[in-house]
């Protein structure tokens, strides 16, 4: 089996609020049939940033190369050049991803190895600013069975500990919270909120300094008993996490298709934090085929708790007829069916496409 073409489609991406996002439709098409899928973009960043890459650097690395050695791909694209598209390089890894599924007639996570086929899901926040509003939201998703709700406040310190404690008293102690307040403070900004998060038994507090901050995230795990996740965004990506690990500097790696580069990398990092007796938490993809890949993912990992849902996001869906949802008991279910195994609105994408690469 060898790669016979490598195409995207760009597509126009609806938002809800404010400017359309572009959405790249990748296709990895083989010599036996066989035709792998991913999507390229998020609504903060559309995919026709990273498509020239893709399209340059990396479809001369994949053409004529046996799909099923997604993992020697994976190498020769990340160090292709020394200025690249760890986007673009997640793409194709997925869509590789897509192919040997299907080739083995197996859902990814079971040919990953799965560990679980549903995990708990928790909805995260964006866009409100009072605590009222935040109290409300997060009593509606507990009544509605989900496990868990994470907040992305303000992202200022004293507003921000009120919306934590209004949420805690709302719904009780029992009830897992998480706070991400997308990397806004200075440290002692940071140590004075982590500690109230700390009181109100928070399940963790996500980014809340710059992302290349090891120095200060050190002296904040050293501080504070709430575990701290950083690396999300972290310079260097699955190369630079021994760093982290090593300086003490998170609790918890992070990690998605999207950011870290695919799948590959994805297990990689989630087995390193297993080394380390230390949870890897998957970030939403930022599109729906992405997000599909990490719930893959996650359900070959044992030290992952969570799937993320961006609820206020209603385009996270959009290219998919039938993306997985979170049921009654706050659980979304994998697909089963080979390969990524949801079905893609082909209809859809053509009728909102812009052009095709090829």
């Amino acid at each position: 089996m060898e790669v016979t073409d490598l195409s995207v489609q760009l597509v126009r991406w609806p938002q809800a609020e404010g400017p359309d996002s572009t959405l790249g439709f990748v296709k990895v098409e083989t010599n036996e049939g066989v035709v792998g899928h991913s999507f390229l973009g998020t609504t903060w960043r559309g995919a026709h940033f990273d498509t020239p890459y893709l399209m340059e650097i990396i479809k001369p690395i994949v053409l004529g190369r046996n799909p099923l050695d997604y993992g020697a791909i994976w190498q020769e694209m990340r160090h292709a050049r020394r200025d690249y598209s760890i986007r673009a390089i997640g793409s194709v890894n997925v869509a590789l991803l897509d192919i040997a599924g299907k080739v083995a007639g197996l859902p990814v996570f079971r040919l990953l190895g799965a560990y679980r086929d549903h995990l708990p899901a928790y909805a995260s926040t964006g866009g409100l600013t009072s605590p009222e509003a935040f109290a409300e939201e997060a009593l509606e998703y507990q009544g509605a069975g989900w496990p868990a709700y994470k907040i992305h406040p303000p992202r200022i310190p004293s507003t921000d500990v009120d919306v934590a404690t209004a949420v805690r008293l709302a719904v009780g102690d029992n009830f897992k919270l998480m706070f991400d307040p997308v990397s806004a403070y200075s440290y002692h900004d940071a140590l004075r909120v982590g500690l109230e998060l700390q009181d109100l038994n928070y399940e963790w507090f996500e980014d809340p300094m710059n992302d290349s901050n090891i120095y200060g995230y050190r002296n904040l795990c050293a501080k504070l008993k709430i575990p701290v996740m950083a690396t999300e965004y972290a310079p260097g990506g699955f190369e630079a996490m021994h760093q982290w690990l090593m300086s003490e500097a998170t609790d918890i790696l992070r990690a998605d298709v999207t950011v870290k580069g695919g799948i590959t990398p994805v297990m990689k990092i989630a087995h390193l934090a297993e080394a380390f007796h230390m949870n890897c938490e998957l970030h939403h993809g930022g599109n729906a085929l992405a997000n599909v890949a990490n719930l893959h993912a996650a359900g070959a990992i044992a030290n992952c708790d969570y799937y993320e849902v961006v609820i206020n996001d209603e385009s996270r869906n959009f290219g998919l007829i039938d993306p997985p949802e979170v049921n009654a008991n706050g659980n979304v279910r994998i697909p089963e069916q080979p390969g990524l195994g949801v079905e893609i609105d082909f209809d859809l994408l053509n009728h909102h496409s812009i052009q095709t690469l090829k």
